[in-house]
Parts: structure tokens; C-alpha cells; sequence
């Protein structure tokens, strides 16, 4: 469709006695490229802060397989996917109460499943079991609260 005054590229005027680090510099502040970079570094999305935990488990791994210690067992069916629960609702706990993540916090966390559950003094495997079958219970109450509270219940 020529001639709807659309213009998809502009020449650039760049003197003919300009030097290279001046035409370099004439081609920077017109590239787009350089805009959509610049836009990109200021977008509202929040950066992810280094963390106690996430450095403690880049140098490790998972923190809770340690305080299992399950790294045996940890890629056989059920024991992943119950220890995968756990700790993806610890992690999102501890954000969730505002907590700054560090292994403190994810133990401390623990524990106060453990206790909420009674499960301090069993195996290991038993209790990853009741611990994700308690978390599957809780957001599931959560989903119906939230639900009763959007109906003014």
C-alpha cells in the first residue's frame, strides 16, 4: 500500500566528513535496537534478588532434600512429586508471609508443618506422604475461603 505515508525506515543524515567513532555514535542514537534494549532494562517487572536460599542452593541443590535427606531416592516416582509439593509451598510461603528466603526460614517452616501435622518422630517417607497430602488440604481450604470471601460469605 505505497503512499500512505507510512515511513518504515528514515535515512540517516551523516555528514560526509565524519569520522567513525562520530558516525558510530549517529547510528547508536538512531538504532532501534538501543531503544527496545533501554526499554527492556526499565520494565516494571521486579528482578529477582539473590537470596540466601537460592545461593545456598545454587551451590548445593534443593535445600529440603538435605533436611530429608532424600538425595538417594529423590528422582524415584512418588518421592519426588511429594517432596516437589513441599517444597514449592514452602518456597511460596515464605513469600508469601513476607519472610527473607534463607534455609532458616524454609526449616523453620518446616518444622512448623512437622509440628502442625505430628509428623516429627516418623520415617522420613511417611512423612513426606502426610506432608503433601496436609498441603493439598490446605490450598484446598484456602481455594474455598477465598472463594466464600469473593461471594461476601
Amino acid at each position: 500500500m505505497p503512499g500512505d505515508g507510512l515511513v518504515f525506515r528514515e535515512k540517516l543524515e551523516i555528514p560526509e566528513d565524519a569520522t567513525a567513532a562520530e558516525m558510530e555514535q549517529i547510528i547508536l542514537q538512531n538504532d532501534d535496537i538501543q531503544g527496545a534494549t533501554k526499554a527492556s532494562e526499565e520494565s516494571d517487572e521486579p528482578k529477582e534478588r539473590p537470596n540466601a536460599l537460592s545461593n545456598w542452593e545454587l551451590e548445593h541443590g534443593k535445600y529440603g532434600v538435605e533436611l530429608f535427606g532424600i538425595k538417594e531416592v529423590i528422582k524415584e516416582f512418588p518421592y519426588g512429586m511429594q517432596f516437589g509439593a513441599i517444597d514449592n509451598w514452602i518456597k511460596a510461603e515464605i513469600a508469601e508471609r513476607g519472610l527473607e528466603p534463607s534455609p532458616k526460614a524454609y526449616q523453620r517452616l518446616l518444622e512448623e508443618l512437622e509440628s502442625e501435622t505430628g509428623t516429627e518422630d516418623i520415617d522420613v517417607y511417611d512423612k513426606m506422604k502426610k506432608l503433601s497430602e496436609y498441603i493439598k488440604v490446605i490450598k484446598k481450604y484456602r481455594e474455598i475461603k477465598k472463594k466464600k470471601e469473593s461471594f461476601g460469605l
